[in-house]
């Protein structure tokens, strides 16, 4: 990816591809180093690993939902508020 996500060829991307440029184009420059920092460790330890290798136009809700299942039995409340955003807002910031 040339640093900026195409939603029209969101066929041709993986989740993990997705989110990493999200990341890093969207996200990083526009968040505190702690935010980035939790944002970067989520997405290394739990949507790389479970959700990386799907299609983005494959990817369900019921997939994200089983994400949630699994680390939520890990997880703080107050994270568990937070971890939604990640996914919604890599959904919503196409550029």
């Amino acid at each position: 990816m040339a640093g900026e996500l195409d939603i029209v060829r969101s066929e041709e991307y993986t989740v993990g591809e997705w989110v990493q440029t999200w990341f890093e184009v969207y996200a990083k420059p526009n968040i505190r180093p702690s935010t980035a920092s939790y944002y970067k460790g989520f997405i290394d330890h739990h949507i790389l690993p479970e959700l990386g290798d799907i299609k983005l136009n494959k990817l369900t809700a019921r997939t994200i939902q089983k994400l949630y299942k699994t680390t939520s039995k890990t997880t703080s409340e107050s994270v568990k508020r937070r971890k939604g955003r990640i996914p919604t807002s890599a959904a919503l910031t196409s550029g």
